[in-house]
């Protein structure tokens, strides 16, 4: 669940940079003394990581957490399901048709809820998870911006995004600043602040 928040959260991070480094190509046309571009690569399935951004890694225990009782209710009803499944298997021919029609209906009514209530628990999570994380997210494109402007790197691009799309095949492992990106964060944003 959250993995797909991340990815778009640094799909816009991408957009953004590669925004900026199309509003800079504008702005100085390339000249024969002109300055090679700077390139980086961050791969942002490394934040949630275990070695990852620490206050990322916090927020996302503690929703995790705050809905443990939940998904312990859904995964004991999906167990109900299933254990009501292999009964009817099992028994079908020695059922009356009463029983094996009093049997569908409680199936029915209990797949029914677990998708409600699936269904309900999915939109919760989200919704806590973007608020959890949504601050965190925009210090990390702030951090990113001033982290990239220091080192003059005119654009960094998101190797999860990329990778996902297809886009990506081969990139020289230099260019990789995600680890060295994720301990300059954690020194600068330590957990508890």
């Amino acid at each position: 669940m959250s993995k797909h928040l991340f990815a778009f959260i640094l799909a816009s991070l991408m957009g953004a940079a590669g925004w900026t480094f199309a509003a800079r190509q504008q702005a100085t046309q390339p000249t024969s003394n002109a300055q090679a571009l700077k390139i980086a690569i961050l791969d942002s399935r490394l934040f949630t990581m275990e070695n990852g951004i620490q206050q990322l890694l916090q927020q996302i225990r503690q929703t995790d957490e705050s809905f443990r009782d939940r998904l312990a209710t859904l995964q004991r009803l999906q167990q109900q399901i299933q254990s009501l499944q292999r009964e009817l298997q099992t028994q079908w021919a020695n059922l009356t048709p009463q029983a094996r029609e009093q049997k569908q209906d409680e199936l029915e009514e209990l797949q029914s809820r677990y998708q409600r209530e699936n269904e309900d628990f999915q939109r919760d999570y989200e919704r806590a998870m973007r608020r959890a994380t949504d601050p965190i997210r925009e210090r990390i494109f702030t951090f990113l911006t001033s982290y990239a402007q220091a080192r003059q790197i005119q654009l960094v691009l998101d190797h999860a995004v990329l990778s996902q799309a297809g886009a990506i095949s081969y990139f020289d492992p230099a260019l990789d600043i995600t680890r060295d990106f994720i301990a300059e964060y954690n020194r600068a944003h330590p957990v508890g602040r």
